[in-house]
């Protein structure tokens, strides 16, 4: 059964593409956070608009 699992390029390509994403998705939400504390909610929120 786990041969079966060794063999499963398709799937283990799929995992790591979508590690890869939620990585860069993390990376950019801790910079927002950092933002955010670095020049304060308001100023944050205002340079969104």
């Amino acid at each position: 059964m786990f041969d079966a699992l060794d063999t499963d390029v398709t799937t283990e390509n799929l995992l790591v593409n979508y590690i890869e994403g939620e990585t860069e998705h993390l990376s950019w939400l801790k910079q927002q956070v950092d933002l955010m504390r670095t020049i304060g909610l308001p100023n944050y929120l205002t340079a969104q608009l």
